[in-house]
């Protein structure tokens, strides 16, 4: 999973032709992690019927915002 992680980082770095050091390397694929991560658990939640914003999930409530925080930080980003 990490050597994966690690390839979408690449890649997205590679097609945007971004140069980064290994720091910022391991930063975006830690956040490919972290996408990859959420859409799992959404994915699983829908296949089980239920309703699920993850960033509430019991196990992670920490590491996603909510989507409602999301929308807001993409409007003051904006």
């Amino acid at each position: 999973m990490e050597e994966w992680c690690t390839d979408q980082a690449d890649a997205v770095l590679k097609q945007r032709g971004i140069v980064v050091d290994k720091s910022d390397r391991r930063k975006l694929a830690w956040a490919v992690t972290a996408v990859t991560q959420r859409a799992s658990l959404t994915r699983k939640a829908a296949a089980q019927g239920e309703s699920l914003d993850v960033g509430q999930h019991p196990i992670a409530p920490q590491t996603f915002p909510s989507s409602a925080m999301a929308a807001r930080a993409m409007q003051d980003f904006r």
